[in-house]
């Protein structure tokens, strides 16, 4: 589909926007806007948390704790 130098593609003349399509059109960029704004800021609050340096509790006393569920009296014999 190459136009030869002298040819001009056929424009279609441009058709008034109503109201609708302007507010919805509007609407569209905001939620647009919004979403890359989320985006942005979700992706810097998890660059900014560190879980590398994050401590995790391990519980060292989980087989004393399995103990006093026996001592308590519950049997499944």
């Amino acid at each position: 589909m190459f136009l030869s130098p002298g040819s001009k593609p056929k424009k279609q003349p441009k058709r008034e926007r109503t109201e609708e399509e302007k507010t919805f059109r509007r609407k569209a960029r905001y939620f647009l806007v919004a979403q890359v704004v989320a985006v942005l800021v979700f992706l810097s609050v998890m660059s900014s948390n560190d879980f590398s340096e994050v401590e995790v509790d391990v519980d060292d006393d989980e087989d004393e704790d399995e103990d006093e569920d026996e001592d308590e009296g519950f049997s499944y014999d």
